[in-house]
């Protein structure tokens, strides 16, 4: 089981991916053990959680996650019609060009919250969430009291366990500079454990979840400056009887974010082959002491910028 560990993220279901793509990995992660799955009201056009809802529905220990904030864009509901005759072209074609619009909410209050909540649970036919997230505020948003008020009092009604803010890194790192208060007790951010001065800025922050461990693709550099450390990869094989230089870049960015931090990751993948290599990853950091691991990042960080 990966129930501390590793989530799923749903971003590109029912967008980039079809239904039948979408229902076998939501099947496969359930059967490789992965019982935490993330999701927004905006993903898949707006269609992604009552895929999940329907999938996931009564299975045995099931955690979702969903959050609020970012709307489908409003041509979403007739574009759901074209997918799927486009998407095939699309995605042997054009690489990510096939890709969810937003519309974000300029307006994050009660009301949009108690209406997003009212549609996510029936979509996902759940009673209670266990996260609700508000989605991508801008790095000047403020939250209100009166959303705050009414957050809380969702949680104490048992609809929802943890609530909290999610976004990228720069915005999120604003939010929780400004909410000294500490209201806000769970962020969700794109941190990539390589770019190492914000990850060790963040590591003091109340972060619960971690995603997109190969933000902007900054962790291939890295680990491709850092391979040239012969003497460095010679040691860390010997102590941990692996081939680093036989290794992905991804299976390293995973693997020494798991050795490292003690929050949950988020994994967005579309293939059952990347989410079993992943998972790989997962398990061999799970192995590698956080010193080690620690190690390795800062030799990075040192050969990247030499």
């Amino acid at each position: 089981m990966y129930i501390d560990k590793v989530g799923l993220g749903c971003a590109s279901m029912l967008g980039r991916y079809g239904r039948s793509d979408s229902t076998r990995i939501l099947e496969h992660a359930y059967g490789k053990g992965i019982r935490h799955y993330d999701v927004a009201r905006s993903y898949g056009y707006g269609e992604a959680e009552a895929l999940i809802g329907k999938v996931l529905f009564k299975k045995e220990g099931v955690l979702i996650s969903t959050k609020f904030g970012v709307l489908p864009s409003r041509r979403a509901k007739y574009f759901s019609f074209a997918k799927p005759i486009v998407r095939p072209f699309i995605k042997k074609n054009v690489p990510g060009s096939l890709e969810v619009k937003y519309q974000n909410s300029n307006i994050i209050d009660r009301n949009l919250l108690l209406n997003s909540l009212d549609k996510s649970l029936k979509e996902l036919r759940l009673d209670s969430l266990h996260r609700l997230y508000i989605h991508e505020p801008a790095a000047n948003w403020v939250l209100s009291h009166d959303l705050f008020d009414a957050l809380e009092s969702i949680k104490q009604s048992g609809k929802i366990e943890q609530w909290g803010v999610s976004g990228y890194l720069d915005s999120v790192n604003e939010i929780a500079k400004n909410e000294t208060n500490g209201r806000v007790g769970l962020y969700q951010t794109n941190l990539n454990v390589l770019s190492y001065s914000q990850f060790r800025e963040f590591m003091v922050n109340p972060i619960e979840s971690v995603f997109s461990p190969f933000h902007r693709g900054y962790v291939i550099q890295v680990l491709e400056a850092f391979r040239k450390n012969k003497n460095f990869v010679r040691r860390f094989d010997a102590k941990n009887n692996v081939g680093f230089l036989s290794r992905s870049s991804a299976f390293w960015a995973i693997s020494l974010l798991v050795a490292v931090t003690r929050y949950r990751i988020i994994l967005a993948t579309d293939k059952i082959i990347s989410l079993d290599e992943n998972l790989t990853a997962v398990d061999y950091g799970l192995s590698i002491e956080a010193d080690d691991a620690l190690y390795a990042i800062e030799l990075m960080w040192e050969h990247s910028h030499a």
